[in-house]
């Protein structure tokens, strides 16, 4: 059961962050690569509380946030 508690929590964490990030407008900044490590805490620990929704809003987040490549 530890293992689901500490998924939810962690997952919840993260949607604060976004939240914050979202509040002052700073999720399209660097800042936003700081939930990689976050994530990878919450896919290590082999629960999917949050579905792919969760993954997929933060990998959207670091994409936007990472540079275009220079063509």
């Amino acid at each position: 059961m530890r293992t689901w508690f500490e998924a939810f929590e962690l997952g919840a964490h993260i949607v604060r962050r976004i939240a914050t990030l979202a509040e002052n407008r700073q999720l399209e900044t660097s800042q936003v690569t700081e939930l990689e490590a976050d994530i990878t805490r919450l896919r290590a620990l082999g629960r999917r509380v949050f579905g792919d929704s969760l993954d997929m809003a933060v990998e959207h987040f670091v994409a936007s946030a990472q540079p275009s490549p220079s063509r």
